[in-house]
């Protein structure tokens, strides 16, 4: 076993269709500094879209500790942790794809 009693990690595919704002507000949840900031971002994300989007905030917010699991490991794996493209999870940070 790589890494032992390593939670599952959540993909969220959220409903909130061609709306960039609410894409961007998604993103700053998984890219922020840390998990506080996370934290931060997903409340933010709740108040803004949650009468918009009340499928997708009740996603992230029924979700939010294994959305956001990944931060409890170092820093320099979280790309790995956070993607779902199998290439990016593979390999070292900053190499090219083969």
């Amino acid at each position: 076993m790589l890494v032992p009693q390593v939670r599952e990690c959540a993909c969220c595919v959220a409903e909130v269709g061609a709306s960039p704002a609410a894409i961007t507000a998604m993103q700053q949840i998984y890219n922020a500094e840390n998990g506080d900031l996370a934290r931060v971002a997903a409340k933010a994300f709740t108040i803004d879209y949650g009468t918009k989007f009340p499928k997708a905030v009740a996603k992230i917010v029924d979700e939010l500790d294994v959305l956001l699991e990944f931060y409890n490991y170092p820093a320099e794996h979280w790309v790995h942790l956070r993607t779902t493209d199998p290439s990016r999870r593979l390999r070292p940070s900053g190499t090219a794809p083969r």
